[in-house]
Parts: C-alpha cells; structure tokens; sequence
C-alpha cells in the first residue's frame, strides 16, 4: 500500500509537493483505513483543483516515475517534463519517491533523474523499520560523473557481498550510458529473480512499483482479460453492470475470423510473443475483443456483445454509450481481490454524478479489510461529501501566481463533520477553483 508520494521539479510542480495517504486520527469511516503493522492507510483519496491546476500533473509524475523504474530512461520521453517557467529548473534534477508496504515490509524508493543528460544522478531504497531505517542500496554521482553505490548494514553473507559487489560493479564503470539510464532497482530484480535473503527486497519493492496501475481519460484498463476465461467472473461483471443501471443483462461473444480483422490489428496480434499471453481482452478504438489460440496454433477472434434484454438483437461495444464503456475500465476495481494501487485521472469522466458516489460507496464495500488503495482526481464536487469521505481523503491542487501547484489536503481547514463542503469550496474557501477576470464589458473588450 502507498503511504506516501514526494515530486519536485516535474511540470508544474517546481516545489517538493508530497501526497500522503497516512490517516489523521478522525475515526469517522473506519472502513475507509486499513491498518498495516500498526500503521493506519488510507484506502482511498480524492483530488479537486482547477483546470490547469496541476492536478493531472500529479497522476502523470507518478505514472513518469513508475515508467523510468520499468523500462529506463531511454525509453521514456523526458523533454519538457521539468518546471518550464522559471529559468534553469532544466539543469535541476527532477527527484520523484515512493514510500509503501508490500510484503509485510515497508520501503522508501525514489531517484533523481538529470534532465539535461537524460541519466539517474541519485538512486536509494531503503527498508524502514520501526525506529530505524537502513538503506539496502544508496546510488549517487559526484560532479566528475563517478557513480558510488553504497549501502548500510553488515548482515550480508560472503556470496550476497560478492554478488552485489558484481551486480553495482559496472555502474561505477565512468562512461557506461546505458546503466546510467538505467535503475539499479530493477536491474537487480530482474537478474536476482524471486532470491530469498539480501536480494528479496529488489524484487519485493520493483514488482510493487511496476504493479501500480494508471488510468487516464485516453488510456484502458486492461484489466478484463479473465473474462474470457471465468464464467463465475464474467456473471458478477454482469451483476455489476445491471446493478449501475446499463441495461446489460447479459455478455456474451461472436466469432470473427482473423483475416476479416484491418491490417493494423493482424499485424498487432502477430507482435504478441509469449504463448501465455492467450486468451485476452484487446481494445480496438471502442471495440471489445476477446482473443485465444487454439490447439493448432490458429487465432480466434471474439467481439463482446452485449444483451439488453432481446437476445436476438445484440449489441457491440461501439453501441454503448461513453459512461458504459468507462464503467468498463473502473469495474475491475471492485471485482478483482488482489492488493494493488490504482491511480485514476478524472474517473467521473462520463459518468453520473450518482453513478459516481455509488461507485466510490461500493469501492469500499467490496474492498474493507483488503490493500487496495484507490487514488482518483475528479472535477465532481458532489464528491465532495463529509458523509461520503473522510477529511483526510480530499486534497487540492492550486496554481499559484508564479504557477507552481501547491498540495494541500481539506484536513489543514480541521472542518466539522457536518459541514457543507461542497459549497465552502465552490465560494473558494478552500482555493482551488478557477478565478475568472473581469473585463467590464465582456470577453471582446
């Protein structure tokens, strides 16, 4: 589980900016927390600001951050991602840490990248125990570009000491551009695979950083390849979407064969490499395909069709309307029981405002007592809701003057459990809303 999140120097965060998701002490919504060795999390979080706020920025610097952790820097678009509107913030590091739980055992990883040179300059992860924390490896460049990786404690055993010392070796090799792109993290994890001991908290902290999932308004989620597989999944998708009102009684599917497919997707289905990446769900545009390898290597393609009560008449994906088909992307949530983060930009994007309360009212329901965190930003103030959240659950994004966005939560206003919050913040109690410009006599003056 996350407990906290720090940025600075990424877009329009010029400043350190940290998101926590540590429960203050209210009591209200006691199924909103879920207590993890004595450590009180949030299980949800909520952030409201203004267009142009900074509040997708905060999603992005954490999706940025996990894809430089799973794929390096090479990889990864960085141009234009620091503080644009002050001079010199493109020398600056930009410095992005995660702090959280996996596996009984909480971690801080983070790093520093170099914008102008596209490379790590810092790297650290350390393992955090109840009074004292012990880095498990402390990655730094000196002005000269010599990388020294160091670390703390003297538990080691004469191979774990060899081996590390072979694995940072050739970072600090001046000169070597792709380890320098690259994170020790997950170099480490992945050459030191499931190892028990010294190496268990590469992978421990990689597969929780890589396992964090993004949802943005112009992204899928691609959560919904077991239903091709389970039944007793596939009717509780159903119930799900009967439950929201959808007029779906029913999923079912209808052969397509491959060759009757555009180009485009033959050609990305044959770039599907592992045999256990069978059977799936593919998103075509709107469209909904299920797809499976038969014994004898041929492709199956199957459309999702929908019921609405007439089985003789049934209904694709590109019928549904955009608040159905986002429903699609956000059920997984309440559906699939395994612990994990999602991380959601504007998830009330086509949908209800009911619709969306009900959602977040189910997300805990079917989720009390269980690690899953859900982080959403939304423009929807009937979110906005002391009977719905909690305090600590709201924050706010707010550009300032020299636009730099400030995070802040609702729980720095200390406000009365029965307050109208909604409408304290649409008078700008809070800050973060659009503030429009008089002009006297119009737009056109």
């Amino acid at each position: 589980m996350l407990i906290r999140f720090s940025v600075e120097n990424y877009k329009s965060f010029r400043d350190q900016a940290t998101f926590s998701m540590a429960a203050t002490k209210g009591t209200r919504h006691g199924s909103h927390v879920h207590t993890v060795q004595g450590n009180r999390l949030l299980k949800g979080s909520f952030i409201f600001g203004a267009n142009a706020g900074g509040k997708s920025n905060l999603v992005q610097a954490m999706a940025f951050a996990r894809d430089i952790v799973v794929k390096g820097v090479d990889a990864i678009d960085t141009s234009g991602s620091h503080f644009r509107l002050k001079k010199g913030y493109e020398a600056k590091p930009g410095v992005f840490q995660f702090d959280f739980f996996t596996a009984g055992r909480q971690y801080s990883y983070g790093f520093a990248l170099s914008y102008e040179r596209r490379i790590i300059v810092s790297e650290w992860l350390a393992h955090v125990g109840a009074t004292t924390s012990t880095y498990v490896f402390n990655r730094s460049m000196d002005a000269e570009g010599t990388i020294t990786v160091e670390r703390d404690g003297d538990g080691l055993s004469r191979e774990e000491k060899n081996r590390f010392a072979v694995y940072v070796g050739d970072y600090t090799v001046k000169g070597n551009i792709q380890l320098a792109q690259s994170c020790i993290l997950t170099d480490i994890a992945k050459r030191a695979g499931q190892e028990e001991g010294f190496f268990k908290a590469f992978g421990e902290a990689f597969s929780w950083v890589e396992n964090l999932t993004f949802i943005f308004p112009s992204s899928r989620y691609h959560g919904l390849g077991e239903l091709a597989t389970d039944p007793k999944l596939r009717r509780r998708f159903e119930n799900a979407l009967d439950f929201f009102d959808t007029g779906i009684t029913n999923i079912s599917s209808r052969r397509i064969p491959l060759e009757e497919m555009d180009e485009g997707f033959r050609r990305f289905i044959g770039r599907m490499p592992a045999e256990d990446s069978y059977p799936c769900v593919i998103r075509k545009d709107k469209e909904i395909m299920q797809v499976a390898k038969e014994a004898d290597g041929q492709i199956i393609i199957h459309q999702l069709t929908m019921s609405h009560g007439c089985d003789e008449e049934l209904f694709t994906s590109t019928d549904e309307s955009d608040g159905t088909i986002r429903l699609f992307d956000l059920l997984p949530l309440l559906l699939f029981k395994e612990p994990k983060v999602f991380v959601i930009d504007e998830i009330g994007r086509s949908l209800h405002s009911k619709l969306l309360i009900t959602f977040i009212e189910r997300f805990y329901e079917e989720t009390e007592g269980m690690s899953v965190q859900l982080i959403a930003t939304t423009h929807d103030s009937s979110v906005l809701d002391l009977d719905l959240l909690r305090q600590d659950e709201v924050w706010f994004v707010e550009r300032q003057p020299d636009c730099n966005s400030r995070l802040y939560p609702l729980s720095e206003f200390k406000e009365r459990f029965d307050k109208n919050i909604a409408r304290e913040y649409m008078l700008g109690r809070y800050g973060a809303i659009p503030l429009f410009r008089y002009e006297g006599e119009g737009m056109d003056r």
